[in-house]
């Protein structure tokens, strides 16, 4: 049973001991105090080793630990929830299902704003229509007034 800690650079899990990250791939960081260190706790239960992500806080991950260690000792069940997996599948109708009503919103609101713009396209047709009706009318006054 140990603490581990987390090298932020590679993500190699090692020994609280050590001061320095050492990996084969180089990265050889050394660990300082504040560096955004994760702490992970490595026991076995039932013949099998598990591995539980922490944090940042040492002293928390000392005090799981030790509380794992006496779970197992009085052999009670570990009060670890596993969390129920939802596949890809599920998640995507879930989210359709609950946006449904949303979507069916956009769609009557999309099709209002279709019908407004063809009213505005109408409408300024019809304006360029009266334009050009008054221009006649004022070239038409203005031969009267001339006469």
């Amino acid at each position: 049973m140990a603490i581990l800690i987390e090298c932020p650079k590679c993500k190699l899990r090692q020994p609280v001991e050590n001061r320095r990250c050492g990996t084969k791939k180089g990265c050889n960081l050394l660990f300082k105090k504040g560096d955004g260190k994760v702490y992970w706790i490595e026991y076995y239960t039932d013949g099998q080793r598990r591995r539980e992500r922490i944090g940042l806080s040492k002293k928390l991950a000392e005090t799981t630990l030790d509380k794992r260690k006496v779970a197992i000792a009085e052999g009670r069940k570990l009060d670890i929830v596993k969390e129920e997996r939802v596949t890809l599948k599920e998640l995507v109708k879930g989210a359709i299902e609950e946006n449904a009503p949303v979507l069916d919103d956009t769609q009557a609101l999309l099709e209002e704003q279709e019908s407004l713009l063809k009213e505005r396209a109408r409408l300024k047709d019809r304006l360029t229509e009266v334009n050009a009706r008054l221009e006649e009318i004022e070239d038409l006054i203005s031969e009267r007034i001339a006469l």
